[in-house]
């Protein structure tokens, strides 16, 4: 019998994308050298690589570089507890108020943390 960890959970997502959609709509990312707003799906992909410390990348078709994302659906639902946190912390840093969608999202899902 082997033992897994069981992978992220359904109410983890959706706080996820909550907390994502707040931090694109009050943060900045810098892309190409120059500060601008960013998709929800670009900040998911710059804390999913701070959370391996580690950036994949691929020489694109045209020759250029091509940053591979990590993909959240295969977390397991400790590593996924892990990018929430490291979200939340960067919001706390960088004064994110967080929404309704968000904030309903703590509270219906505790466990989700």
């Amino acid at each position: 019998m082997v033992l897994r960890e069981r992978k992220r959970t359904l109410p983890q997502n959706a706080k996820l994308w909550a907390c994502l959609q707040d931090i694109a709509d009050q943060c900045e990312l810098v892309i190409n050298g120059r500060p601008q707003k960013a998709s929800k799906e670009d900040w998911k992909q710059v804390f999913t690589a701070a959370l391996a410390r580690e950036n994949r990348m691929a020489l694109g078709l045209d020759g250029g570089v091509v940053v591979l994302g990590t993909s959240t659906s295969r977390m397991r639902k400790t590593e996924f507890s892990d990018l929430l946190e490291m979200i939340h912390a960067y919001g706390a840093e960088h004064g994110v108020h967080w929404s309704d969608p968000a904030l309903a999202a703590f509270g219906k899902y505790p466990e989700a943390a």
